[in-house]
C-alpha cells in the first residue's frame, strides 16, 4: 500500500515538474489597434546608402502607430532586434496594426525611419518584406583636443612601487634620505 502511494506521488510529481516547464506565449498586440498576425515575419535589410553592403549590428525596431484616449497619436515599441553581418533582420510570430514603421539606428550612421502600410492578404502568404533599408554615413567632426595631465604622485609596478617627488612640498630643500624616511 505505502509503494503505491509513493508511486502515485512520484508520478504526480513528475507530470507537475514536466507541465511547469512550457514556456508562456507572448502577446506582441497593441491596444485598440487592429492587427494582423505576420507568421511567416517580417524581414528585410539594413544596408549602407555608398556601397550597398548590409550593415552588421544596426538596431531594428517596429513600432505600432496608435491613438490613445484623448485622440493623440502614440507610437508603441512591438519587438526590437540587431541585425546580422550581413544586414538582414527577421521578425516573427509578430501581431502588428495597419499601420506601422520601422526604425533603424546604427553607429556612425543617420537614422532611418520606414513607415509601412499592411496588405493582409499578401501578408498571410508570403510575410511582409520593408525590402533594403539605406542608412547613410553620420560623420561628425570634432575639433581638436589637448590632454593636459600631471604624474601621478605614486605609480605602482609589479615588482616595485615608484613614488614622484615632483610635486611634493617635503622634500624641496632636503636629500634623498629625507624624502625615504618620509
Amino acid at each position: 500500500m505505502r509503494l503505491r502511494i509513493l508511486l502515485l506521488v512520484l508520478v504526480c510529481g513528475s507530470f507537475f515538474t514536466a507541465v511547469s516547464q512550457e514556456q508562456p506565449i507572448e502577446d506582441n498586440t497593441v491596444e485598440g489597434a487592429p492587427r494582423a498576425s505576420v507568421d511567416k515575419g517580417l524581414f528585410g535589410r539594413v544596408v549602407d546608402s555608398k556601397s550597398g553592403k548590409g550593415l552588421d549590428a544596426a538596431s531594428v525596431q517596429v513600432f505600432a502607430h496608435t491613438r490613445d484616449t484623448t485622440g493623440k497619436q502614440r507610437d508603441s515599441l512591438i519587438a526590437g532586434m540587431l541585425t546580422k553581418p550581413n544586414g538582414d533582420f527577421n521578425f516573427v510570430n509578430l501581431t502588428l496594426p495597419d499601420s506601422f514603421s520601422v526604425k533603424v539606428t546604427a553607429l556612425g550612421f543617420a537614422e532611418n525611419s520606414k513607415l509601412v502600410a499592411m496588405d493582409r492578404a499578401d501578408v498571410a502568404k508570403l510575410g511582409m518584406d520593408v525590402g533594403n533599408i539605406k542608412l547613410a554615413n553620420q560623420a561628425d567632426l570634432l575639433g581638436s583636443v589637448t590632454v593636459v595631465a600631471q604624474r601621478s604622485a605614486l605609480q605602482m609596478g609589479i615588482d616595485r612601487k615608484i613614488f614622484n617627488v615632483d610635486k611634493n612640498i617635503t622634500s624641496a630643500g632636503g636629500t634623498a634620505v629625507d624624502v625615504m624616511k618620509n
